[in-house]
């Protein structure tokens, strides 16, 4: 434990060994004043150091903080001349940037490494307990088709029970669920799209309450098990992800607390009758059925950075199959038997009185015991489950009841608002400017306008650093967060009409580029969830920010942001001075070529060998799962999605110039990820033919129609349909859509694929 309040430099903790090194490395540099400075502030910090032991100190005296805390009695430490006015708003600003996630109510991912870090650097230098909880939902995707099946089937709609059919043989037979997608056979197509996402969009918020009660029930299970003053800093830490940082938890009970989320979790999901749906991806899978979530706890005192995820994604592992077997009532012999005779073997003690000395009959006694429990749980779980019938709206009732009681259970630090100042608009903002650029204006403005007194550079510095920080980033990635791009993209919209009008350059308008990679989750189950996180990294840095300069372009030239899986939007200024300071004006020439260059790079990656690629990036894969790898290169890698057939890492890319012709940025963006999408499915188009072919004796005329034109829509004209023949046609088609999709990806008026979707562009 650190005692010594005066610790020199050696005395300090290694920074490389702390989880979460960069963003941890990256707090501590935002306090360090600029050694350029001409007149040093004496309070202020000189180096990375000297922030870190301030943290210990603060650490040895308060104990473990929520960030906006730490940061508030680091701010009050290095600007004590400051007044009470601009150290309000210093915390102001900070809380803003907490704001909750939408579906769990917990921190959004952008605070996941800062607070991954704290937490470790606490328990590492004060031998204190903190708790790393990892969360993983399960089968969230099928529990959306299982919501939305509940509501079709209280629709009257003539399509619901064809739609239903659809919905669950996806797994099957997704050819025809993409088809089903484009909406294209006709009236009754677009019918049954409609049909389709009407449901689907509130099939989704349920299954998004119903995480909600998960994490509430997590929540507040930590806070019961914790000592006055104990500390939980829940993260959304990804799409079906959670991470809790909780300090206090007293290590023996872990175990004991773990088996209690599990249960509350399991009797939730009973009630609420979620224990029996198809698993989305492995549907004849009976240990993956129905909803819910499992949990790691590990001890941060002792993790390895490393690995640490690989032992909480093994450990959550194992207890999905425990909770499976929980629901089914019914325990694997190899589930049990290899534990209990290790066991036994070393504890004789252990042993049953009535087989002691007699390990065969140890086990089979225990074994019965446990075949016992698993059948009680079962009927108890049985005994839970909604009787009769159980409606969306009884469905409903029931979450949200369970829902406002954990609401109010729960403690919340603090409610971040944001500051009515952030939000005036800036009128002589500099062009192609950032939102957080404009915050600081807005910032300085306020201070002014209050006569607030900045005293120093590096009082300046901070209001600076302050307010740049309210653009939210995603960690893993290494860019923005999607918060910002629609107003960036209005942004650059208004400001390339000033430009056109000052260099009398009509027509000028700045490029989206929207880019999705494709099986991101064959990544991770093959490289493990550090290594697909260096992929998505790369994925941003070394093939599109690397195309975008390759071709001429600087940092601010473009915004990208991160949008969930592997899916980047950016938006591009409209011109640009080039390394010859001449002015060069983009336009679909020019991202023609940066979209040959980003397939080129991808490429480049997907040939590197998987364990050269994990060595550079210093991971290291388990021993188990190591040889699996031999021979393998990223391109190598198979979807788990088997009948898709995807292999390596496919990428697609869209652009356009930028029109915000009466619609909103948000708006414009949405159309944009759903042009990509739509994008996507038709690359998938080709590697789903031979199973269409085997179903299309057994589907209904108007989704063979629908395939059809689909195919036809991205390839060539519609064929014929009175001469329809479905394997000729659809081998020609589906030829002439991989020739186009590969040798043209720009969308100009000849590529242009949504003739039959026109909202989707105009």
């Amino acid at each position: 434990m650190v005692t010594d309040l005066s610790l020199s430099s050696e005395d300090l903790p290694d920074l490389e060994e702390i989880y979460y090194k960069k963003e941890l490395r990256s707090f501590l540099m935002s306090f360090v004043e600029d050694s350029q400075q001409d007149n040093p502030t004496s309070t202020a910090p000189r180096c990375a150091e000297d922030v870190l032991r301030d943290i210990l100190h603060i650490f040895e005296s308060e104990g473990f903080l929520h960030p906006a805390e730490l940061r508030s009695r680091l701010t009050q430490k290095y600007l004590g001349d400051a007044s009470d006015d601009l150290l309000q708003i210093f915390e102001e600003l900070d809380h803003s940037r907490y704001q909750p996630d939408v579906m769990t109510g917990f921190l959004q991912k952008p605070h996941l490494g800062l607070a991954s870090a704290l937490g470790h650097l606490y328990a590492r230098t004060h031998n204190k307990n903190v708790a790393l909880i990892e969360v993983d939902f399960s089968n969230m995707g099928g529990t959306n088709d299982f919501h939305q099946i509940q509501i079709l089937r209280e629709t009257d709609s003539p399509l619901r029970d064809e739609l239903i059919s659809i919905i669950e043989n996806r797994a099957q037979h997704p050819e025809i669920f993409e088809a089903m997608l484009q909406g294209s056979a006709g009236e009754r197509g677009l019918a049954m799209l409609e049909l389709f996402q009407d449901t689907q969009k509130q099939a989704i918020q349920l299954t998004d309450r119903t995480a909600r009660l998960i994490a509430l029930t997590i929540q507040k299970n930590l806070q019961d098990a914790l000592p006055n003053g104990g500390t939980i800093l829940p993260i959304r830490a990804g799409g079906d992800e959670l991470r809790l940082i909780v300090e206090g938890i007293n290590s023996d009970n872990i175990e004991k607390i773990k088996h209690k989320i599990h249960r509350e979790i399991e009797d939730r999901m009973a009630e609420l009758g979620l224990h029996d749906h198809a698993h989305l991806k492995y549907p004849d899978d009976d240990w993956k059925r129905g909803f819910g979530a499992a949990i790691a706890i590990l001890d941060m005192r002792a993790i390895n950075p490393a690995k640490v995820i690989h032992r909480a994604d093994e450990e959550i592992k194992h207890n999905k199959n425990y909770i499976g077997h929980d629901r089914l009532g019914i325990v694997p012999d190899d589930t049990y038997e290899k534990p209990f005779r290790t066991l036994f073997a070393a504890s004789p003690s252990q042993m049953p009185d009535e087989a002691k000395g007699d390990i065969e009959r140890a086990i089979q006694i225990a074994m019965n015991n446990i075949r016992k429990a698993a059948v009680d749980l079962k009927t108890h779980f049985d005994a839970l489950k909604p009787k009769g019938s159980f409606t969306i709206q009884d469905r409903m009732s029931a979450l949200e009841q369970k829902i406002d009681f954990l609401e109010h259970s729960v403690i919340h630090p603090f409610s971040p608002v944001v500051p009515a100042y952030l939000l005036r608009s800036i009128e002589h903002a500099p062009l192609f400017s950032t939102p957080a650029e404009r915050r600081f204006q807005a910032l300085r403005t306020e201070l002014k306008e209050r006569d607030i007194a900045v005293q120093s550079d590096y009082q300046k510095e901070q209001i600076r650093n302050y307010a740049l920080r309210t653009t939210s980033k995603d960690p893993t990635a290494d860019v923005w967060m999607p918060n910002d791009l629609p107003e960036t993209v209005e942004i650059f919209y208004n400001d390339s009409k000033k430009l056109e009008q000052h260099l009398s350059l009509p027509g000028l308008r700045p490029y989206s580029l929207s880019i999705g990679f494709q099986n991101l989750a064959g990544l991770n189950n093959e490289l493990g969830h550090d290594g697909a996180n260096a992929v998505l990294h790369d994925m941003a840095h070394e093939i599109i920010v690397k195309a975008l300069k390759n071709a001429g372009l600087k940092n601010g030239d473009f915004q990208i942001a991160h949008y969930g899986a592997a899916e980047f939007h950016l938006v591009i200024r409209p011109a640009f001075f080039d390394s010859d300071d001449n002015l060069r004006v983009i336009n679909d020439s020019f991202m023609k070529e940066v979209a040959k260059d980003i397939k080129k790079l991808t490429e480049t990656l997907s040939a590197v060998p998987i364990h050269d690629y994990l060595e550079q990036k210093n991971i290291e894969p388990d021993e188990e799962h190591s040889s699996k790898l031999d021979g393998k290169n990223l391109g190598d890698v198979r979807s788990i999605k088997k009948e898709r057939e995807i292999r390596g890492i496919p990428v697609t890319t869209v652009y356009r110039p930028v029109d915000l012709t009466g619609k909103t940025a948000g708006y414009y963006l949405q159309q944009q990820r759903e042009v990509l999408e739509t994008k996507i499915s038709a690359t998938r188009v080709a590697s789903l033919v031979d199973k269409f072919k085997a179903t299309a004796g057994h589907v209904s005329s108007f989704i063979l129609t629908s395939l059809i034109a689909y195919q036809a829509a991205v390839g060539q004209a519609p064929p014929p349909t009175e001469s329809f023949s479905p394997v000729s046609e659809i081998h020609t088609i589906a030829e002439n859509k991989a020739t186009n999709s590969t040798h043209s990806p720009q969308y100009g008026a000849k590529e242009m694929p949504f003739s039959w979707h026109g909202n989707l562009i105009h």
